[in-house]
């Protein structure tokens, strides 16, 4: 009966600790690294814009703020990150509307990077782009303690039986 009562709070411990965790990393906000608006006048056109890194870690790109001067739309727009010499990752939208916005993840280490908005666009159209950091929360702690607990729940039962 003791075994049993143990591996029963052992598992809602682990089970907490990760519901816990979890929500803390979704949560988690953080300031942006580098902020551009920029205008595209059509029918196609393209910018490249150098900003800098400060330290490793996962980072969010996000094309978003599109505007559309009267009698204008975007048919096309593609956000892009790179280096002098390869694509980190990119994101596109095909006839977006004003609340439309695409983002993606990608990895970099200390350095000068490139955002590249390439669009085809019938008139006078502007866009935003951001780069954030994606944090690693305190609770991060938590949420491996709550792994490690359900691993040894398993291994236990496995010893067991």
């Amino acid at each position: 009966m003791n075994r049993l009562l143990l591996h029963v709070i052992g598992k809602t411990i682990a089970c907490v600790w990760l519901l816990v965790g979890a929500s803390n990393l979704s949560n988690a906000s953080t300031a942006a690294v580098f902020e551009h608006v920029g205008t595209i006048i059509g029918p196609a056109a393209g910018e490249s814009t150098p900003f800098t890194i400060a330290s490793s870690g996962s980072y969010l790109a996000t094309l978003t703020d599109l505007t559309f001067f009267p009698g204008s739309s975007f048919d096309a727009v593609a956000l892009g990150i790179s280096t002098s010499s390869r694509l980190l990752g990119s994101a596109f939208l095909v006839t977006p509307s004003t609340n439309d916005s695409a983002s993606f993840i990608f990895a970099a280490t200390p350095g000068k990077y490139f955002s590249n908005v390439a669009a085809t666009c019938s008139g006078i159209c502007s866009y935003g782009v951001a780069i954030m950091a994606v944090p690693l929360p305190p609770a991060l702690g938590l949420f491996s303690i709550g792994i490690a607990g359900l691993a040894m729940v398993r291994r236990r039962r496995v010893k067991y039986s």
